[in-house]
């Protein structure tokens, strides 16, 4: 039996849609039944500089986010250069 536990992460440069992905990941586990926790993380700037976005989401209720992922979601190489080196993505963790 399948466990509904997930922490996932999606980043690149602001612009490139982090914030639109995350957010319709959200909605659609969120509307299937799971419970969500967010966490958001960008620069004070319009466009350009590294951001992330956060999901946790688990079958009972979460109320903070957790720092390992277990997938981590990116539009291009900083994401996983800094994110790798971090050590934020679990051992046997996906990449996408």
């Amino acid at each position: 039996m399948a466990e509904n536990k997930l922490c996932w992460m999606v980043g690149g440069p602001q612009g490139s849609g982090v914030d639109s992905a995350a957010r319709l990941f959200a909605m659609a586990t969120s509307r299937g039944g799971l419970h969500v926790v967010g966490q958001r993380e960008y620069y004070s700037n319009i466009k350009g500089k590294h951001s992330y976005y956060k999901i946790r989401l688990d079958e009972e209720p979460i109320q903070a986010p957790v720092d390992a992922v277990q997938l981590l979601a990116t539009y291009e190489n900083e994401t996983v250069c800094r994110h790798l080196t971090d050590r934020m993505l679990i051992p046997g963790g996906g990449i996408i």
